[in-house]
């Protein structure tokens, strides 16, 4: 029975391998095809291509710090043109695609509230050029305000959803190649109870 356990996290183990491989090479993908498009002066497509990078953030991927630095590298570029509406499409593509791979933390925390202050800046600005009738700082301020309300998923229930996950699929394996059928069943029903339920309330 030990053996057909060390077999199913061996099958376990190599299946993640697999999906993690799979990720970094579709990330390496779209920062090759970025890379392009940034050589050929076609900026709005590289920006395009560095934050569906990130959209593949993995762990350690040096491929993550290429996409975040290029952005930033990007968002410069429109500034320096005045093209203020490409600068802030550069600057909210990776803002976006940041939160878009966040679980229970954020990659590149540090980096956010620079982004917001910049973001917040550049739309303050353009609210007061179109008619809006409040000061910079009061504007700022209130873009600031939207953009810091909370509505990431709470940490605990992130986490245990994922660890619920892994006990709802472990269980699979184990009712698969055990003689504990029923203990394991009883398993499988709590863990995925306990992955929908934790899925609410992140």
């Amino acid at each position: 029975m030990a053996s057909k356990i060390r077999w199913g996290i061996s099958i376990f183990i190599i299946v993640l391998l697999i999906a993690a491989l799979r990720v970094i090479l579709t990330e390496k993908h779209y920062i090759e095809k970025a890379n392009s498009f940034y050589k050929d002066h076609r900026y709005l497509e590289a920006v395009f291509n560095y934050g569906k990078a990130l959209h593949f953030y993995l762990p350690f991927s040096p491929y993550n710090r290429e996409a975040v630095n290029m952005l930033l590298e990007l968002s410069k570029i429109f500034e320096k043109r005045h093209q203020t509406t490409w600068e802030l499409y550069s600057l909210e593509t990776l803002r976006s695609s940041l939160y878009a791979t966040r679980s229970f933390y954020l990659p590149f925390k540090k980096l956010i509230p620079k982004l917001d202050d910049t973001i917040a800046s550049i739309k303050a600005h353009q609210m007061i050029k179109s008619g809006y009738l409040k000061s910079f700082p009061e504007t700022k301020k209130e873009l600031l305000n939207i953009m810091y309300k909370n509505l990431s998923p709470n940490p605990f229930w992130s986490l245990l959803a994922v660890l619920s996950l892994l006990g709802w699929i472990l269980s699979i394996l184990a009712i698969i190649w055990t003689n504990k059928k029923t203990l394991f069943i009883i398993t499988y029903i709590l863990s995925f109870a306990a992955f929908v339920f934790s899925l609410l309330l992140a």
